[in-house]
């Protein structure tokens, strides 16, 4: 489906091959539905009217062989090389194009636009193909991130009976990482997140030795990959009792969401329903604490569409997303995140952990 996709705009552009140099873009652009470590596999993918090349280097085939389509031809890379030409098989480009006859290259990444090929013309393209591809997932997409979503809700019920007092930051963390593994994570979405009392008023706060008090905010924030995608998901709530500003910040924070995803549907702009949020945010007095957008895409390639309040483009069914407004105050932070499968009226919410105010 993706080639197809990549050669329409060869057409578009009267080029005979496209270059597409970013390993996670020939990832997608080949369906790889594998998690594959950050920084382990190294490609270049030549997309010609006819022909597939993938450049890459033995660890990296050895990596991902079982998973490649039957009609790529593969070409050994040097790692080595391939470093220090700026991630691309300079050598190896230069052979398919002699062998293919290629006369104008398009390319995806402009990092690579003073690619020098001799007469070659080359040309970045300006709107990425690939990226506005990912705006839609696949069967198999939505299926591995259900998957992943069920991991981390069963993970958070479980963590819950280990929270007690004194128990530290990183003890917890460990924990979560532990049991994502042990119900089938191939790997984290990215480093768990467990903050506790004012630590939780840091977005993306980094676990420490920090004891759980009675009466603390806790937030956890964590995402299990399968088959290439990640979930993503974050409670947060008091271990005891809350207090007034506890209770209002977690109230505004629950409200916004739920609002957020009784109004999300296709057709709307990004920037309408994070607009939502901030409403009632600002309705509950914390319209000056609250400091990221709404939620971004998730999937084997995250598109470039957020719910932000300058995101004009419009939701699409089929879209994966996260919905996660926050309030960050000197006294601590609340934020709660589902992952979202955008639906032709309204949204399937993937992750199901309870949401609770008190433990």
């Amino acid at each position: 489906m993706f080639i197809k996709k990549i050669r329409k705009t060869l057409s578009d552009h009267k080029a005979d091959a496209a270059l597409i140099s970013s390993f996670s873009q020939v990832q997608y652009a080949l369906e790889i539905y594998q998690t594959i470590p950050r920084g382990e596999a190294r490609g270049n993918l030549i997309v010609t009217k006819d022909k597939i090349y993938l450049i890459t280097d033995p660890l990296t085939k050895r990596l991902i062989k079982k998973n490649l389509p039957e009609n790529i031809s593969l070409l050994d890379g040097d790692g080595f090389k391939f470093m220090k030409n700026e991630m691309v098989f300079l050598s190896e480009i230069k052979t398919v194009v002699k062998k293919e006859k290629i006369e104008k290259l398009i390319i995806f990444n402009y990092h690579h636009k003073n690619l020098k090929l001799g007469k070659v013309e080359v040309e970045p393209v300006s709107s990425n193909p690939l990226i506005s591809m990912a705006d839609l997932s696949t069967t198999q997409e939505q299926y591995a991130l259900k998957k992943a979503a069920n991991i981390v809700d069963t993970v958070f019920e479980k963590i819950l009976g280990e929270l007690k007092e004194n128990v530290t930051e990183i003890e917890i963390r460990t924990k979560i990482d532990e049991l994502m593994y042990d119900h089938g994570a191939e790997s984290n979405t990215f480093p768990t997140i467990v903050a506790f009392g004012n630590h939780t008023n840091q977005i993306h706060a980094t676990s420490n030795k920090n004891a759980l008090k009675k009466n603390d905010l806790v937030m956890v924030d964590f995402g299990a990959v399968l088959n290439g995608v990640g979930s993503d998901i974050t409670r947060t709530f008091v271990f005891g009792k809350a207090s007034k500003e506890q209770k209002t910040m977690w109230q505004a924070v629950f409200e916004a969401q739920k609002r957020c995803l009784g109004d999300i549907r296709p057709g709307k702009s990004g920037k309408s329903i994070d607009i939502v949020s901030r409403e009632v945010i600002r309705k509950y007095g914390f319209q000056d604490y609250y400091f990221h957008t709404l939620g971004h895409q998730l999937g084997l390639l995250k598109g470039a569409f957020i719910l932000s309040p300058w995101e004009k483009n419009r939701i699409k069914k089929g879209m994966l997303l996260t919905v996660e407004p926050g309030v960050y105050t000197q006294t601590g932070g609340v934020r709660i995140e589902d992952d979202i499968l955008v639906t032709d009226k309204g949204v399937e919410v993937l992750t199901q952990a309870p949401k609770m105010m008190e433990l």
